[in-house]
């Protein structure tokens, strides 16, 4: 049986526990609660709908641009972009190709040669070629003095 003394140490201690909590520990819910308020208000641009390499590129419903999916080269002539992404769902390519063709022209492209399978845009000195396939959606971005094979 412990002795008096050893009761006192126990309750002594418990109670510096709850009377002193740990220094830091206003600060933590401070933390918590300011990164909770952040996470609520802000969403990565992947997340809201666009492209990551061309940030004012929509996603139609339904395509996720795939992790490692972006190829970007910044040159002096202007930017050389490609960016894969997947269609999922019960997204059809002529869903998508309709998304495109009327929501680019209202970002400023302008519909240019069409194909099957393939949408050409043209807007400040830059061509965006978008190319649906079975599974992927593939977007090209270059200068428009550079002519885009395939």
């Amino acid at each position: 049986m412990p002795g008096l003394s050893e009761i006192r140490v126990e309750q002594t201690e418990r109670d510096k526990v709850l009377r002193y909590p740990h220094p830091y520990a206003p600060w933590r819910f401070f933390a918590v609660a300011l990164l909770a308020f952040y996470g609520l208000t802000f969403t990565p641009v992947q997340a809201a709908g666009f492209l990551s390499a061309i940030d004012d590129m929509p996603l139609a419903d339904g395509v996720v641009e795939l992790a490692d999916g972006a190829l970007v080269f910044d040159k002096p002539e202007g930017r050389i972009v490609q960016v894969t992404a997947l269609r999922e769902g019960a997204s059809s390519p002529a869903l998508i190709r309709q998304f495109y063709l009327d929501t680019l022209p209202n970002l400023g492209w302008q519909a240019g040669a069409q194909a099957p399978g393939r949408l050409t845009f043209t807007r400040k000195g830059e061509i965006l070629r978008i190319t649906l396939t079975a599974d992927l959606v593939i977007f090209d971005l270059a200068p428009n003095h550079l002519k885009l094979s395939r």
